[in-house]
């Protein structure tokens, strides 16, 4: 199993499909079709924050607790309210005229920016109750938390900077010039940068948030001044949105959302809304931006991936803040006229895209036209990912060319459409029937929005990798237990995925005979006896590859490896030779002296020229590994190198069995590449045929692969191989695996398997 590239060959085939699409947008927009997102798609729902609250500016949701903190700038307090039963909970108060709130989801602080007194609340949102005041610039107004670093950046409208906090210790650590009258602050943390508007010099601010450094100013608008009020960043584009009056907008009171391509700190678009732009918003997960203005009772939804207004929201009041909760996509915007709140779901459904859209059906089993029905004439075509991985399709009005006739409750569907429509539907599916097989499968989640970690857990602990389309067409992924390789951090209620069961791979212990004859048994009678009176600590395992049967002496005991691992090394090696990534004759040399030659030097050599890094090579070796039956051995890192992350090298002797078994019978690679890998055991330097070969007969073949070094309690030694004796038809083969660790010397190590090597091999000799 490789996730990397199945997500490959997932985005390939989706790829297939996009570029059908945009033939048949053509045909679609030749129709003169108008993008349409009804009102009735949302639900909203309001609330009175209470009578001792005033002007209600700024809000900020912990998506891990559900609680939604709002700023009064009017009553200098906080409300806290529970988001799921959308009730005031609390009312901490504060210092005068806060302005601004943000949250650190990881500690569970809350941050509020005291516009009266120059000063940073600090709240523990455990408890509710505030735990540190601190000095900042002159009149801050608006602040964003870094989770990764621990950082809370605060922007000082009246003294032109931002503030820097230490957000673990309570401490400021530095103040960042950012020019003239500073308002809204973002945090990409993914890129560690900070993004702050400022209005009087009509620029954006880039702040490397490690460094606390100035590093570039982006102007907001083509010569003249902006004003600036908010700043929105969606991590999954890297694109960062700016909420301004623009100087070039034709009426007085509309509204400019300015688009930064943050790879390369360019104006991408502009975008322009028809009130003002005060408040703002980003919804990684679903590709919107919500927008919206103190004087106007709308919020605009915009699509981030084309840049178009595709709704408007009619709501109570104007809009002083918008933020959204990423584990629902609940939209939560204050209102500081009313003191009031509302929250903005969307209903039963999904929402088609100008494109292609990843959607759930949750409906009764019927027609794909009948279910269709209130978007069917928007829509282009469907696909549907059959087990077989290729796709079945529907084409409207083309019975002849479509292999989709009824569409059941919890698929998920690929749907080209050529303008925004709300597919409302009526649910019918609880998601109980659930159910995965090996191999890829496209899916609804059918539980509630939860952490990505989470929600696949709960559906299955078998699933090795997830896959779920982002909003700018590219694949988020989640593999359970690599958060270095994971982009999807969230699962919605209900949203499509592609997971990956993978089948079920034999133990190592069921993998061989599990009746061994008696005479096999006699053997490891004698190979028990001969390590019971023996130092240290000794493992060995033989298998008989002509009557499957195995013979095992401390066979599951957990052993180091010393370079007898690099033998995955080789095979990491050979998967990219076989797919044509890499030419083994380029590194013919340097695979001869590192395996022939248990040299780790150029071991790392080919195994960074071929991966990359040591890293990844030893990342795929322990994949190879597990995908092949091996449970309890671990590739933690090339030997020789282990790196800042250290992870232990282990091997198991039945384990280590199983797979030169495997190689041998060439389950493992083909014929031709099943030749190669045994060549390259088999062509070792002479000096190092010394434990399992040390005392056969030389019409004995041995390819092996030895371990070697002296650890802090006692020498490692190992040896295992294939023993190959005869030729032809008449050639018998048995596997060989013997591990030691904690032994007194050197020679004790090696000779003490050499002399089991030989007793094993007498005993075949006889048989054969």
């Amino acid at each position: 199993m490789r996730p990397s590239m199945r997500g490959a060959v997932l985005a390939a085939r989706f790829a297939v499909l996009a570029l059908a699409g945009l033939a048949l947008l053509a045909i679609g927009a030749a129709t003169g079709a108008e993008p349409a997102y009804p009102q009735d798609a949302a639900v909203v729902t309001t609330l009175t924050v209470g009578p001792d609250v005033s002007q209600p500016v700024a809000l900020a949701v912990n998506s891990r607790t559900g609680r939604i903190y709002v700023a009064n700038a009017g009553s200098d307090n906080v409300s806290v309210i529970d988001g799921a039963s959308s009730t005031v909970i609390a009312t901490i108060p504060v210092g005068p005229a806060p302005r601004g709130v943000a949250i650190d989801a990881s500690a569970n602080r809350v941050y509020v920016a005291n516009s009266g007194s120059n000063e940073v609340t600090v709240i523990d949102g455990e408890g509710n109750a505030v735990v540190a005041t601190l000095p900042v610039g002159k009149e801050p107004w608006d602040l964003a938390a870094d989770p990764n670093t621990g950082r809370v950046f605060v922007s000082n409208r009246g003294s032109g900077t931002v503030s820097v906090i230490d957000g673990r210790h309570n401490l400021v650590i530095g103040t960042v010039s950012v020019g003239s009258l500073p308002t809204g602050v973002a945090v990409n943390p993914d890129m560690g940068r900070v993004y702050v508007a400022s209005s009087g010099s009509g620029h954006l601010a880039v702040i490397d948030g490690v460094s606390n450094l100035l590093i570039a100013t982006l102007p907001l608008t083509s010569g003249a001044s902006a004003e600036a009020w908010d700043v929105a960043v969606d991590g999954s584009s890297n694109r960062v949105y700016v909420a301004t009056s623009a100087a070039e907008a034709s009426d007085a009171d509309a509204g400019t959302i300015l688009v930064i391509d943050a790879t390369n700190n360019s104006l991408a678009a502009s975008i322009a809304i028809p009130s003002p732009a005060e408040a703002l918003a980003a919804d990684s997960a679903s590709g919107r931006i919500y927008a919206g203005g103190s004087s106007d009772g709308r919020m605009w939804v915009i699509d981030g991936r084309t840049n178009v207004v595709t709704s408007a929201v009619g709501l109570e009041g104007g809009l002083s803040a918008v933020d959204v909760d990423p584990a629902d996509g609940r939209v939560h915007v204050a209102h500081a006229d009313s003191a009031s709140l509302s929250f903005v779901s969307w209903m039963p459904g999904v929402t088609l895209a100008l494109g292609w859209t990843y959607a759930c059906y949750l409906g009764d089993e019927q027609p794909l036209d009948d279910a269709l029905a209130a978007v069917r004439d928007n829509v282009l075509a469907v696909y549907r990912l059959g087990p077989d991985g290729g796709y079945d399709r529907w084409f409207p009005g083309k019975p002849g060319l479509s292999t989709i006739s009824t569409v059941r409750p919890g698929e998920a569907l690929f749907v080209l459409a050529d303008g925004y429509a709300p597919w409302v539907q009526e649910p019918s599916w609880a998601g109980n029937d659930f159910a995965l097989a090996s191999g890829w499968n496209s899916i609804c989640y059918p539980g509630e929005s939860k952490e990505a970690a989470v929600a696949v857990g709960e559906m299955s602990e078998q699933i090795a990798v997830s896959y779920g389309l982002a909003a700018d067409g590219t694949w988020q992924r989640f593999i359970p237990g690599r958060p270095e390789l994971t982009t999807m951090t969230y699962v919605r209620g209900f949203s499509p995925l592609i997971v990956l069961i993978p089948p079920q791979q034999e133990s190592a212990a069921a993998y061989f005979a599990q009746e061994v004859s008696e005479e096999f048994l006699a053997l490891q009678a004698v190979l028990e006896e001969e390590v019971r009176n023996y130092y240290g600590d000794v493992a060995i395992c033989v298998a008989d590859l002509q009557t499957n049967e195995q013979i095992c002496v401390n066979g599951d005991a957990l052993h180091s490896t010393g370079c007898t691992i690099n033998m995955f090394s080789l095979f990491v090696a050979m998967e990219e030779f076989i797919a044509g990534r890499a030419r083994a004759e380029d590194w013919a040399y340097w695979i001869k002296i590192g395996i022939g030659h248990s040299s780790p030097p150029q071991v790392a050599v080919f195994v960074r020229g071929i991966k990359g890094t040591l890293e990844e090579g030893a990342r795929r070796a322990d994949e190879l590994m597990q995908s092949w039956g091996m449970k309890d051995s671990a590739f933690g890192y090339v030997p020789g190198y282990p790196g800042q992350d250290w992870r232990p090298n282990i091997l198991t002797a039945r384990e280590t069995n199983m797979i030169l078994a495997k190689l041998y019978r060439g389950e493992l690679f083909s014929p031709e590449w099943t030749a190669y890998a045994i060549d390259r055991l088999l062509d070792i330097k002479p000096g190092l045929n010394y434990v399992l070969p040390l005392f056969l007969p030389p019409q004995a073949r041995v390819a092996h692969k030895i371990g070697y070094y002296q650890g802090w309690n006692g020498w490692v030694y190992n040896d295992v191989g294939i023993v190959m004796m005869g030729q032809g038809e008449e050639q018998t083969a048995y596997v060989i695996s013997y591990l030691s660790q904690g032994m007194p010397t050197e020679y004790a190590a090696y000779i003490f398997g050499a002399q089991l090597s030989r007793i094993v091999y007498d005993w075949f000799d006889l048989q054969y």
